[in-house]
């Protein structure tokens, strides 16, 4: 479904490291460095269960990374669809506010 899934199981292996972060904000940076490099070809991020499933955590650790996506302007949610990748132009003129 999500062809960048391989890209995205990769930050299994932080999580067998010690980091001084959270795993959050772990999976906020990977998502944001995907979204950054254009890594991801889809406007729609993976549901909130499946990636917590494919990854092995909690659903309240892929919630507080997304919520943290959507507060530096990287993805908008819809409620009962999803999280989305904003364009570039527009993640641009939010941070210029």
């Amino acid at each position: 479904m999500y062809p960048y899934i391989k890209e995205v199981g990769r930050i299994e292996n932080f999580f067998k490291q010690k980091f001084r972060y959270p795993l959050y904000v772990q999976v906020y940076q990977h998502f944001r460095t995907l979204i950054e490099e254009n890594k991801i070809k889809d406007d729609k991020l993976p549901s909130i269960r499946s990636l917590a499933k494919s990854l092995g955590v909690n659903n309240v650790t892929i919630v507080n990374a997304y919520k943290l996506l959507e507060q530096e302007g990287y993805v908008y949610s819809i409620r009962g669809s999803g999280t989305y990748i904003k364009k570039k132009d527009l993640i641009q003129k939010s941070f210029l506010i």
